[in-house]
């Protein structure tokens, strides 16, 4: 669907939700989730994700995100690209029959559980055990001030995920909240695509790069 999962390269999405719409222009984000608001002033090449409640039909390149409890909404709602947040333990029946009824949803996968891989990697599963093969993005917080340890830490936890679970991952975010300012590092697998150099670039582990936007 649009330029998500399959045989498409992995896709970025980067939030911004304090109305600030600055991004690092040799590293735009291919998504930006920005809450109940869309900026007046956009990027052609970036499309936007609003709050399904906030979503106008009219404004183009702007795609609803719902979360577990509008599943109603979301069954209604026309629109060719639809994201939908939600935690494993929000997978019940309403919402795995949802998902089957409509191949144009994009997963935001959230947890807050100890064991993030696992509980990642138990949805994954159970998505695969379905037969659904809507795109999976994996939404990573971190509370660390240097970008190594953030780099260290994403790179365990969803390059784990990536060599283990044999499905097509979209994208994930990480947001690193430091004392100065917020940063937002995207990865991207496979390493195939070229970027320029940067003096922020580091391997992590085999074909997983990381990026500052």
């Amino acid at each position: 669907m649009r330029n998500i999962g399959g045989d498409n390269l992995p896709v970025v999405i980067a939030e911004r939700l304090e109305g600030e719409n600055e991004v690092n222009p040799q590293f735009k984000p291919d998504y930006i989730y920005c809450g109940q608001t869309v900026p007046e002033l956009r990027n052609k090449e970036t499309a936007y994700l609003v709050d399904a409640d906030a979503w106008n039909p009219e404004e183009k390149n702007v795609y609803p995100a719902f979360n577990y409890q509008q599943m109603i909404e979301l069954h209604h709602t026309q629109a060719e690209l639809k994201f939908l947040f939600l935690p494993y333990m929000a997978m019940n029946e309403e919402v795995i029959a949802a998902l089957k009824l409509h191949p144009e949803v994009v997963i935001i996968a959230q947890s807050n559980h100890p064991n993030r891989l696992g509980e990642y990697r138990a949805m994954v599963h159970e998505l695969m055990t379905e037969g659904l093969e809507n795109p999976v993005v994996f939404f990573q917080y971190y509370q660390e001030e240097e970008a190594e340890n953030l780099q260290i830490k994403a790179a365990a936890d969803m390059g784990a995920l990536i060599l283990m679970v044999s499905v097509t991952v979209s994208s994930f975010i990480i947001k690193l909240t430091a004392t100065h300012r917020n940063r937002y590092y995207r990865f991207r697998y496979p390493a195939s695509r070229t970027y320029p150099h940067q003096q922020d670039r580091i391997y992590l582990m085999p074909r997983l790069r990381s990026h500052l936007i």
